[in-house]
């Protein structure tokens, strides 16, 4: 393991800002369609924490790439990359089109809220999984990862199964 490569997508809120140049505007477009903006910086707070619980875990001696979902198609990843993900399952399926043979490390991080089955780590698992990679005592788990094509044009990816 020569490098982590940590990988996050934008939280709900943040995307909403984006959106609308301001949180006071999107609270405002929020609150105008009988929603509210408070349950979407609850999941941001949740997920902040989840990141600084993964950062905090990573040993110091390792160097740290940080990209977003964003950055996917543009980024040059190395074979000796532990590569941990943060989020949802689809970020997961998103990174496997840009990697090879890279082990990678999922972690879910809010159990209640983001429902899932291929991102099987909690935040406060970290630490102890990267100690096991680099005694090499950890347990690898390949996934088919399938790509089908309709009429030789459109494409949809996939891991383990297509519906």
């Amino acid at each position: 393991m020569d490098r982590i490569v940590l990988v996050t997508k934008p939280s709900r809120f943040e995307e909403l800002v984006r959106q609308h140049l301001t949180e006071g505007a999107a609270k405002f477009i929020l609150e105008s369609r009988g929603q509210s903006i408070g349950p979407y910086k609850e999941e941001d707070v949740t997920y902040r924490a989840a990141l600084a619980e993964i950062r905090r875990q990573i040993p110091n001696d390792v160097p740290v790439a940080a990209l977003s979902r964003a950055d996917l198609p543009n980024f040059l990843f190395r074979d000796g990359d532990l590569i941990v993900v943060c989020g949802p399952d689809g970020l997961f399926v998103n990174l496997a089109k840009y990697i090879t043979d890279q082990p990678v490390l999922t972690v879910n991080p809010d159990p209640k809220s983001v429902a899932g089955v291929l991102m099987l780590f909690s935040p406060q698992a970290v630490g102890s999984v990267i100690a096991k990679v680099r005694e090499g005592k950890h347990r690898l788990e390949r996934l088919p990862f399938i790509r089908a094509s309709i009429d030789g044009e459109r494409e949809i990816w996939a891991i383990n199964d297509i519906f």
